[in-house]
């Protein structure tokens, strides 16, 4: 079955409360954030996500047995990013933020 194009969100990133966590716990989701990706591009195992237990985020992927090969790295990029910007900006992060990665 053909899918239409249409623009729709691959993934979902929600994290709630960056500005009232210490760094310690911005830095365990961000390894989080960088293990997912890591098994979303075959790199890893599952037990290095789960290691991490209760991260105050929500990692939603849609149709993941549908991405091709160049939409998984992409999206484990994406992961990657928001790693790095919860590290370095966390405090500026929303209550609740919510990031969603889009493809068309």
């Amino acid at each position: 079955m053909k899918h239409k194009k249409t623009t729709k969100s691959a993934a979902v990133l929600t994290i709630y409360n960056a500005p009232g966590m210490t760094k310690r716990r911005r830095d365990s989701i961000s390894e989080w954030l960088r293990a997912t990706s890591r098994l979303l591009a075959g790199s890893s195992s599952m037990e290095e996500v789960r290691r991490f237990g209760e991260t105050r985020t929500r990692l939603t992927l849609r149709r993941n047995w549908d991405y091709s090969a160049k939409g998984r790295k992409a999206i484990s990029a994406w992961l990657r990013m928001h790693a790095k910007y919860l590290e370095q900006h966390g405090k500026n992060y929303a209550k609740r933020f919510t990031g969603r990665y889009l493809y068309a």
